[in-house]
């Protein structure tokens, strides 16, 4: 790789064999390194791609950071892509380090920013409010910034924007039509617990619904009809109570929600029922 730009002493912008920019990091890289130079692989820690219209922003971004935020911001999202098994997102590398170089800032300033959705994160994304509580405790042990706790389920929904590939605002959005879903179904089925191994499963079940219909058309399958006849069979107006589901995400993705979607939702709605009320009664 040829270096393009060097940012600070530990990260230089570079040039792949590919024709495509990275970011490469190191101890002491930049010390070693000049435009035009080739890089001695050894020396790289860490590299990840920026997006080409991002790439001017990300590099100003990052040589204006302290350094210990940009360590600890690294130190995190390894942490974070063990605990879910996956590789995020390369835009993790700016974003999050952006946000908790600008929420070390503004605690330091006395200015805190709460999260209206601390309840939902906590439910819907356990592990990652996991992470982000550790990266709340790595921050107050590293740099001695004790940030509210709050702080948790913003640096969660960072990490689940890049786990999933969306942006901030999306995951936003997503998280409350799913609080507005369970509600939705609390209403019209009186099922008020989510708790438990089956309220846990449904949720999953939930959200990832939710974010496939938040992030791509769903279209019919023809099965002849079997899936949509055994939902309208189950009775208890379940195909109603996932229509009136359907309603509330079609008007707030503008996108349309297939019928064999529908019946989906009401099965597994049903199956929630089920699990919880044998469960209560002592028979499951």
């Amino acid at each position: 790789m040829v270096v393009s730009k060097v940012i600070n002493n530990n990260i230089v912008s570079c040039i792949g064999s590919d024709g495509h920019e990275v970011i490469a990091m190191g101890r002491g890289l930049g010390f070693f390194c000049k435009p035009g130079s080739e890089i001695i692989p050894s020396r790289i820690e860490k590299t990840f791609s920026v997006d080409t219209e991002n790439s001017e922003r990300a590099k100003k971004l990052l040589s204006s950071l302290p350094e210990k935020h940009i360590d600890i911001s690294m130190k995190i999202i390894e942490y974070a892509g063990q605990i879910l098994g996956c590789r995020l997102n390369d835009n993790v590398y700016i974003t999050l380090t952006d946000h908790i170089s600008f929420a070390i800032s503004r605690h330091l300033e006395g200015v805190n920013m709460g999260s209206a959705l601390m309840s939902e994160v906590k439910v819907f994304y356990p592990r990652e409010y996991t992470i982000g509580k550790y990266a709340v405790s790595m921050i107050r042990e590293e740099l001695g910034v004790s940030l509210p706790e709050d702080e948790a389920c913003s640096i969660a929904l960072h990490i689940t924007n890049a786990e999933f590939s969306t942006n901030l605002n999306q995951i936003v959005r997503i998280t409350r039509a799913i609080g507005d879903i369970r509600g939705i179904i609390t209403r019209e089925t009186g099922l008020d617990s989510f708790d438990g191994v089956a309220g846990g499963e449904f949720t999953s079940f939930l959200k990832f619904f939710v974010f496939r219909c938040f992030s791509e058309e769903m279209g019919d399958v023809d099965d002849n009809g079997r899936l949509i006849s055994l939902a309208e069979g189950l009775g208890d107006g379940l195909i109603g109570v996932s229509s009136k589901i359907a309603e509330y995400l079609e008007q707030n993705t503008k996108r349309k929600v297939s019928l064999m979607d529908k019946a989906f939702l009401a099965i597994n709605i049903y199956w929630f029922g089920e699990y919880t009320r044998r469960n209560q009664d002592g028979t499951f």
